[in-house]
């Protein structure tokens, strides 16, 4: 407590500044249409600065959260494909896979890859 006290005692004229400092600019901007304006103009763009900074490295700490919960989709929508594609597509007759050919107009079959 006494370095407290020692550390204000110390440093009094430059918190007096201060304080005198603040309260100045306060009646400047308080009295001043246009210092007023420019202040709140200046102080806008740099809150919206500090808040997009907070946005985007709050985003960055959410990433790994957000690519946990994109590979479980991708797994889930993987594994619902396949079994889509080879319970419905899937077609054999005669030991040949149909799979790999299409109809065409003339109702031949041709490969896909033509």
């Amino acid at each position: 407590m006494r370095n407290l006290i020692a550390f204000f005692l110390k440093y009094r004229n430059v918190f007096l500044f201060l304080f005198l400092q603040v309260i100045a600019l306060s009646l400047v901007f308080n009295s001043l249409a246009f210092q007023r304006s420019a202040f709140l103009n200046s102080s806008s763009r740099w809150t919206g600065e500090v808040l997009q900074s907070y946005h985007f490295f709050k985003e960055y700490l959410n990433l790994a959260q957000t690519n946990e919960r994109l590979a479980k989709e991708n797994a889930r929508l993987r594994a619902a494909l396949k079994a889509s594609y080879f319970d419905v597509y899937r077609i054999e007759a005669d030991k040949i896979d149909y799979d790999t050919f299409i109809k065409s107009n003339q109702g031949e079959l041709d490969p896909l890859w033509q």
